[in-house]
């Protein structure tokens, strides 16, 4: 099973995934009385993803996956759930790292990206 897909198919599984859980909302305000009062509107999930090495073929497929429309569906493990969730992204950032040849073969490294959860 691959521990990473986009809009339901396999993806190249990363080297590295980073789980950011953050509050949508008010940042907090201090109460009359010293009291912290904080408007939650939702709980999201920022995912920063790096994959050591890629071939051109999948560096390409990650791209057109995650930026030919604005948001695209992914599942990942999540550490909160301790079991996969899929859920609606945007790729905020792409960086697609060195191109090397190694052993006669073009290889992307450090191919780095963030999704922001819709």
């Amino acid at each position: 099973m691959a521990v990473l897909k986009i809009n339901g198919v396999d993806a190249p599984s990363p080297s590295e995934l980073k789980v950011r859980i953050f509050d949508v909302g008010s940042s907090g305000e201090r109460s009359a009385s010293g009291v912290l009062v904080v408007d939650r509107v939702a709980v999201k999930r920022e995912l920063t993803l790096r994959w050591a090495h890629l071939t051109p073929a999948q560096l390409s497929a990650l791209m057109e996956d995650t930026g030919g429309e604005v948001f695209f569906s992914a599942t990942y493990p999540d550490p909160e759930l301790g079991t996969a969730r899929t859920a609606n992204f945007r790729c905020a950032e792409r960086s697609s790292g060195v191109l090397l040849v190694r052993g006669g073969e073009p290889v992307w490294t450090d191919v780095e990206m963030t999704w922001t959860e819709k």
